[in-house]
């Protein structure tokens, strides 16, 4: 399977065993906290299926339907985008998604597949740090469905260009979880650096989201 320079977003294999692969950037500043229901067109999508690649270009006629990315409240529900392959030898006569269903229809076939995909849930991570007190703040948001910044979610570590950081003399936020928030006193730090977050949720589940984060100056 090829991905492309984009972030790979989701993947998902077919009844048949065909692996696919979707990479995307996401237009952060455009994502809106406050809407209930939004739809946002991403940068730099492709689509990676069957070895081969379907970048969307506006005007591309291979894409039915241009891809989009639905947010509830600024929370990820997933994608929507259509694409019909017109290509000698190509297994399949079109590929589809909607949410996070994925709905494929081979060559010579009246049944679709459908099969749900595994989505990456992307994490923004914006950081500060104040000139006079020098204290740096690192805020975070999780874009993921169901999984909300709550009480629920708890910070299980954090490293900073590979550090560790102490979390133990990282202030906690109003509901004493971490969740949106983190600030380390006098830390200073300035500059793009790699951020590297590991989240639990009280389910069970551990997510870890590795990105690079401006500090400024």
């Amino acid at each position: 399977m090829a991905y492309d320079a984009a972030d790979t977003q989701i993947t998902f294999t077919l009844a048949d065993g065909t692996e696919g692969a979707i990479s995307y950037n996401v237009p952060w500043d455009q994502v809106n906290l406050d809407q209930p229901s939004q739809t946002v067109t991403p940068t730099a999508f492709n689509l990676n299926i069957a070895g081969q690649d379907f970048a969307y270009q506006p005007g591309n006629t291979t894409y039915t339907e241009s891809p989009t990315i639905q947010f509830n409240n600024g929370y990820f529900q997933g994608v929507n985008f259509g694409v019909a392959p017109v290509l000698p030898g190509f297994p399949l006569t079109s590929i589809s998604m909607t949410n996070l269903t994925v709905t494929a229809v081979e060559v010579g076939s009246p049944n679709p597949m459908l099969v749900n995909a595994d989505a990456k849930l992307p994490i923004k991570v914006t950081a500060s740090t104040n000139a006079t007190s020098k204290d740096t703040t690192i805020e975070f948001a999780l874009a993921g469905k169901g999984k909300k910044l709550n009480k629920n979610m708890l910070v299980a570590g954090l490293t900073i260009d590979g550090v560790k950081v102490d979390l133990a003399n990282a202030f906690k936020n109003s509901n004493g979880d971490f969740a949106g928030n983190i600030v380390m006193a006098k830390a200073g730090i300035t500059g793009k650096h790699t951020v590297e977050i590991t989240l639990n949720y009280a389910d069970g589940t551990t997510v870890k989201e590795k990105v690079d984060v401006d500090f400024g100056k």
